[in-house]
């Protein structure tokens, strides 16, 4: 394919990222190889040290409650950057 551009860093076909004096290539249309690694280095622990807030803050589970709906509830309306931050980097682990 063609006109490929990698939605992380914006590498394309004719300018490609170098990464130990290498080329990056696909991983799939729109992620480059040197991205993709990045991603699976670091993602995991974005993703831990956020859910870990979440729990220290105590907004996921909720007393009293069945566990799900008012916990998110709850995250979205004292912590909204925290709730959007968790769920880009839950987005972002789906296309790894």
């Amino acid at each position: 394919m063609i006109g490929r551009e990698c939605r992380k860093c914006g590498c394309t076909d004719l300018s490609t990222c170098i990464d130990d004096g290498e080329p990056c290539c696909w991983v799939d249309d729109a992620l480059c190889s040197v991205c993709h690694d990045r991603l699976a280095d670091t993602l995991p622990k974005e993703l831990a040290a956020v859910l870990a807030e979440i729990v220290d803050a105590n907004l996921f589970v909720s007393p009293g409650t069945p566990l799900g709906y008012p916990a998110t509830l709850r995250l979205a309306h004292f912590m909204p950057d925290l709730a959007e931050r968790a769920a880009a980097l839950l987005e972002e682990a789906k296309q790894l």
